[in-house]
């Protein structure tokens, strides 16, 4: 049996790929215990977005610049993701808070994920000594997926 990374048939790659392994690597209902390694090797370490981007993310998102609202920010990443990344900042009575940004890009790469994420589980299946447990997977994936992109629900949750 191939390993994932050596596949002719896994041409699907970039982003969703990678947040597809993560989702996989922790399911080991349908990906054999050989090839979990594999899929969460590939990581979710994306470049950061640059500080102006960011900046202007943040502003769009509060109608306001985030040097009015908080008291400190940091505009270096401490950890980088495909859909987002998370920034240190102080509030102005001293509170420490961690920002989430999510990348302008997020919600284009959930429209695409239903056809992508498709041809990457037919192979996955195929390189696979177990058929997923449950039929349900890419819709789980999907669900999982657009949880990641909603900013509400990181917002209400803190």
């Amino acid at each position: 049996m191939p390993a994932i990374e050596e596949s002719g048939d896994l041409r699907v790659s970039g982003p969703l790929f990678q947040l597809l392994a993560m989702f996989l690597g922790s399911r080991p209902d349908c990906v054999d215990d050989d090839q979990i390694d594999a899929l969460l090797a590939l990581g979710d370490g994306a470049e950061p977005m640059h500080a102006v981007n960011v900046r202007a993310a943040l502003t769009s998102a509060w109608h306001a610049a985030p040097d009015t609202i908080l008291g400190r920010f940091t505009s270096r990443p401490f950890a980088s993701r495909t859909i987002d990344q998370f920034h240190a900042a102080i509030l102005p009575d001293g509170t420490d808070v961690t920002i989430r940004v999510i990348r302008p890009d997020a919600e284009k790469l959930l429209a695409e994920a239903p056809r992508q994420s498709a041809a990457l589980f037919s192979a996955i299946s195929k390189y696979s000594r177990r058929q997923p447990a449950d039929e349900s997977l890419p819709a789980d994936f999907l669900d999982w997926l657009s949880a990641e992109c909603d900013a509400s629900a990181t917002q209400a949750s803190r």
